[in-house]
């Protein structure tokens, strides 16, 4: 009968954590923003008009986000661990290696395809160099993991377009 009690628990434990987890709102009024879409911004999506969000969309926005990032660290880490595995002597940090979606904030940018399909431009970043981040979209050359960015259509829940920076 304990046994069987401590069973319960443990599972209802680990639930509520998961749900909690899956409750969880990434995005808050200080680490993102709306950016409305320009024509002149056509290297991010071509011949798009601009739209808007609703809360629910966010919400797909963030858990899509969550798990694209979770998908990138398991294969970052098995990166992290041959690297170091072949660095005996020289300092390997994880930390170097995975996102942690607290240290970036966020730009969406959504818009109507020319199939009337909504998607969204999603620009993550660490640094933001005195931009008005805000109002201005952060563009930058290199940089690394503090700047990926990634493409989500709202209609068929897909993504493409993830794209990490590199180092110069």
């Amino acid at each position: 009968m304990i046994k069987y009690l401590i069973t319960i628990t443990v599972v209802l434990y680990f639930n509520t954590t998961s749900a909690q987890k899956m409750n969880m709102q990434l995005f808050n009024d200080s680490n993102y923003c709306i950016i409305p879409f320009k024509s002149s911004q056509n290297w991010i999506f071509k011949d798009a008009k601009p739209t808007t969000l609703n809360s629910n969309e966010i919400k797909i926005i963030e858990a899509k986000l969550l798990h694209y990032i979770d998908v990138y660290n398991k294969d970052q880490l098995l990166r992290y661990q041959r690297i170091k595995r072949r660095e005996e002597y020289h300092a390997v940090d994880k930390k170097d290696f995975l996102i942690d979606l607290n240290e970036y904030k966020t730009q969406l940018v959504p818009v109507l395809n020319t199939k009337g399909e909504k998607e969204v431009w999603v620009n993550c970043f660490c640094r933001t160099h005195d931009i008005n981040w805000k109002k201005n979209i952060i563009q930058v050359d290199d940089g690394g993991k503090c700047y990926f960015a990634l493409k989500i259509n709202l209609t068929t829940k897909k993504y493409y377009e993830f794209i990490v920076n590199g180092t110069a």
